[in-house]
């Protein structure tokens, strides 16, 4: 009786120890279920929020092209302003002359000329010596990580709309990828165009300053993309 009794209360443990590891892997799955929800949630929002309520948290707020500030230190927790003359401005328009025939001819003048801004802002706020991802440079000066890229394209690209310069698109409130995909978390700059809405992330953190930024269907960039995936 006594090793009955003992077996039951050893079958009785098992199954206690069972039922708790299914309430714990519920409790996982379901925080990751929340977790997915809300990220395609928060999408859905973020594709119908003004990009200046993105640049307004990193205190941007109505850049234009003789003053505005540029982010750097990693998370924007440090900005310099900076000042562009007539001609700089200039040049930047240049690249939008002829005027695009299509939006995909567009987005290719967009990315010259953010990577142009990058390298005319570059001595201004001492970010020339930025290199693409995170790596840091070897003079130890101010390095970029996403969300500066981010906060500084979309400014980029808020002073060219303005300006009349882009119009087979729009500026897009931010996207971000990461965490709930099972991805490293990362942020990017994005286009929409004005005809279909589709949309393109514009990501300038993967090169160098001035180097032109990779700009992509805002769908494969979510899945993970990487430069020289698509051909």
């Amino acid at each position: 009786m006594i090793e009955r009794a003992a077996s039951m209360s050893r079958h009785t443990e098992v199954l206690e120890s069972q039922w708790q590891r299914t309430r714990a892997m519920g409790r996982r799955w379901g925080i990751v279920l929340v977790t997915g929800v809300s990220a395609v949630l928060a999408a859905c929002a973020t594709a119908h929020k003004p990009p200046e309520a993105y640049l307004s948290q990193y205190d941007v707020t109505n850049p234009q092209p003789a003053q505005f500030p540029v982010c750097y230190g990693f998370g924007c927790q440090q900005s310099k302003t900076v000042r562009l003359t007539d001609q700089q401005w200039g040049d930047v328009g240049a690249f939008f002359n002829p005027r695009p025939t299509d939006a995909e001819s567009e987005r290719a003048q967009v990315a010259k000329a953010v990577a142009l801004l990058e390298s005319i802002v570059g001595p201004q706020a001492n970010t020339s010596g930025d290199r693409g991802r995170n790596t840091i440079p070897p003079d130890e000066s101010p390095q970029l990580d996403c969300i500066d890229e981010t906060v500084n394209t979309t400014t980029f690209l808020l002073m060219m709309q303005e300006a009349g310069l882009i119009t087979w698109h729009r500026v897009r409130f931010p996207e971000h990828r990461g965490f709930a995909d099972l991805l490293w978390p990362h942020n990017t700059a994005v286009l929409a165009e004005s005809a279909t809405e589709s949309a393109f992330a514009v990501d300038s953190w993967f090169f160098d300053n001035g180097h032109p930024p990779e700009i992509v269907p805002l769908a494969v960039w979510k899945e993970g993309y990487e430069p020289g995936e698509m051909k």
